[in-house]
């Protein structure tokens, strides 16, 4: 069932992930409409001569956003999974073309993944307040244990990367689970849309780095694994900040400013440095 589902959400899974702000938890159906007038007119037309990576961008124009948003709509419920399986139902119901059974069967085995991890890491009971409480311990100079050694390691790479204390706020006060239905989104939706680059025509290379082009990647920012310099991650606490920029700016204005950098992180930290985001 995921391989169905990732089959069907292709590029309305990527212009989904960039909506702009909205007031409702999922689209309307001219908003979809719009949205695949836009792909078709770029990709089913034999006269088409537009580079991938515009069209990404175009394809995008009118629906530019981010997640977080959205999962910070349902943070102070007291019914945070059966919230969660709602809001993710209708996205993939909406983006990926599969019924609302199968689109639920497949958040419910998610959310399921995400509390196994949450328990075999022992986060499961981190809800709102964790935040301020990793402030609070990377103060506590005479502290060695390990969730002191976590607290500083968290708060000296967000701030090394130009992050905040509301920033960090902001993501670790989130439920655990609404930070790790957050990521399986994510990979689900990056992985439709580099499968959908290589059924382009693109090698892997190639997808990879148009995906890296249109979308922010987030993770430890001292990882050098497969990118270096500003193309590495993003810290997660800067995932809001990202989205209110996103939001703030037109999909064309932000193509422009991405032109001359190799990744939508380097743009990212590019803004940071001069003070625009």
């Amino acid at each position: 069932m995921l391989a169905q589902t990732v089959h069907g959400c292709t590029f309305v899974a990527f212009a989904y992930w960039w909506a702009p702000n909205r007031k409702s938890l999922v689209a309307s159906c001219a908003f979809l409409a719009q949205v695949l007038v836009s792909l078709t007119a770029l990709w089913l037309s034999p006269q088409h001569e537009m580079p991938l990576r515009d069209a990404l961008f175009l394809a995008a124009a009118p629906i530019w956003g981010g997640a977080l948003p959205l999962v910070r709509a349902i943070r102070s419920t007291p019914h945070i999974e059966s919230e969660l399986a709602r809001l993710y139902t209708e996205m993939l119901t909406l983006n990926c073309g599969i019924s609302n059974h199968a689109a639920r069967k497949e958040v419910l085995r998610a959310l399921t993944m995400c509390k196994a991890r949450a328990r075999k890491e022992g986060t499961g009971a981190l809800g709102p307040g964790f935040g301020d409480f990793i402030l609070l311990d990377a103060q506590n100079e005479g502290t060695t244990d390990a969730e002191h050694s976590f607290a500083v390691g968290v708060v000296t790479k967000a701030r090394n990367e130009g992050g905040n204390d509301e920033d960090i706020r902001e993501w670790w006060n989130l439920h655990d689970i609404q930070r790790r239905m957050v990521l399986w989104s994510e990979e689900v939706f990056r992985y439709a849309v580099f499968k959908s680059l290589l059924e382009q025509g693109l090698s892997a290379d190639e997808a990879m780095q148009q995906v890296r082009r249109g979308f922010p990647m987030y993770g430890d920012p001292t990882d050098t694994t497969h990118t270096r310099g500003d193309d590495r991650p993003l810290p997660h606490e800067l995932r809001g900040r990202v989205d209110r920029y996103r939001e703030k700016w037109a999909a064309a204005v932000i193509e422009q400013r991405s032109a001359g950098y190799p990744s939508y992180n380097a743009l990212v930290r590019a803004e940071l440095r001069r003070g625009s985001l």
